[in-house]
């Protein structure tokens, strides 16, 4: 838009308001001012500007778009159907994309489908572009069904359309198809065997599907695919399935990788330290954790305090693994395997009564485990500390006053 132009219709605007008066505009100059407004992202004046216009060029199509787009920025559809009605267009593109997101958004999708097959009878030349810009609006509204029905009747229209291909790949996942959208995605791949973002989408359908080796294959081209720097999100995805691959030792080089990005830092550092947990390298979890816990004191995984109460444990800061419990026990009072842990202790220190203790074994056994061995095996192996130490914990550490 020229600059130029746009500096003087503003000048010319202040300039009326000075004086207490209108300026006049042609309605496309209006026009013009209010798309330099959103182009801008300056709304401050963006109202009175219309407001301007429609009081110069009442009938106007073009500021009756515009005024239709604010009624439904603001969320008053009814008024924004009524305003689109009484324009009494025929194939206009903008008329029509409008109406149907209003019906969507108000969440008649009959009326999608009547005006849909009005148009399709009527040989719409911008029935693609429609369906384009209609089904994101359904997903993006958690219209599942309804956007699988739209899609589908798109891609029968428009079969190599890859953004609605592209949008029937979320669908799928969204209804949980995952094979479904996994073939989506070849298919989207085999188009544009370069696209970074369909072999990323690849990778995470393949994570969802605990098909790691695969996941980590499409992970692998996408790097690839990626002229600029690496993704985190993407590092980060690898670096979660060779967890789930226990190659602990290429997930640990993964991490620290995307270690410094504040944007993934806080779901890097637990990830890594587990995976030196794993390795048992206790001492580097051990740093990590307890500076995530020292800046972040609400972690939202119980799972951080596991982790850390287990470095404790192997450390030897038998305080400090007290402490945490008793916090983690506060912060996710329903964890089981907190709960377990707390009970045990207990237990291994007399501060149960009888009754009590039989109220803590049961609930242990509610979670599948039993109160021997075999149950501080499964309880301590899972994420606390290893067996042996376990129970040596519980013989004489937890015993500390």
């Amino acid at each position: 838009m020229d600059k130029k132009k746009i500096s003087l219709l503003w000048q010319r605007y202040l300039s009326g308001q000075e004086e207490g008066k209108d300026a006049y505009f042609d309605a496309e100059e209006i026009d013009d001012l209010l798309e330099s407004f959103e182009e801008a992202d300056k709304f401050t004046h963006y109202d009175e500007v219309l407001a301007l216009g429609l009081r110069l060029h009442p009938g106007n199509p073009l500021l009756l778009i515009r005024q239709t787009k604010l009624l439904m920025y603001n969320e008053d559809y009814a008024t924004a159907l009524t305003l689109l009605d009484s324009m009494n267009e025929i194939d206009n593109e903008d008329i029509d994309f409008l109406r149907m997101e209003c019906y969507v958004m108000r969440g008649d999708y009959d009326k999608v489908v009547s005006h849909l097959e009005q148009l399709i009878h009527q040989d719409c030349e911008y029935l693609e572009s429609l369906f384009e810009y209609i089904a994101p609006i359904l997903n993006d509204m958690e219209m599942s069904n309804e956007a699988h029905d739209f899609i589908r009747r798109g891609l029968e229209l428009f079969p190599d359309n890859l953004i609605l291909k592209d949008e029937s790949c979320y669908n799928l996942e969204m209804l949980g198809d995952i094979e479904g959208a996994i073939d989506i995605c070849n298919e989207l791949i085999d188009q544009n065997p370069y696209s970074y973002d369909f072999w990323f989408s690849l990778g995470r359908l393949y994570t969802l599907n605990d098909e790691y080796d695969r996941a980590i294959e499409a992970i692998d081209f996408a790097l690839t695919c990626n002229n600029a720097s690496p993704d985190s999100e993407l590092i980060l995805l690898k670096a979660f399935c060779l967890f789930m691959n226990e190659s602990y030792e290429q997930a640990i080089k993964s991490c620290n990788e995307i270690l410094a990005d504040s944007n993934v830092q806080e779901r890097v550092i637990p990830l890594l330290a587990e995976c030196y947990v794993n390795t048992e390298d206790f001492e580097a979890a051990y740093s990590l954790l307890k500076q995530l816990l020292m800046n972040k004191p609400f972690p939202q995984e119980a799972s951080v305090y596991l982790n850390f109460i287990r470095c404790c444990a192997e450390l030897g800061h038998d305080d400090e693994a007290l402490e945490y419990l008793k916090k983690a026990s506060h912060f996710f009072p329903q964890n089981i395997r907190i709960q377990s842990l707390q009970a045990l202790l207990q237990i291994a220190k007399g501060d149960m009564d009888d009754k009590a203790a039989a109220i803590g074994i049961h609930r242990l056994k509610e979670a599948d485990f039993t109160t021997d061995n075999d149950f501080i095996d499964k309880l301590f192996s899972a994420q606390v500390t290893s067996r042996e130490l376990a129970k040596e914990f519980l013989r004489n550490k937890g015993n500390k006053n």
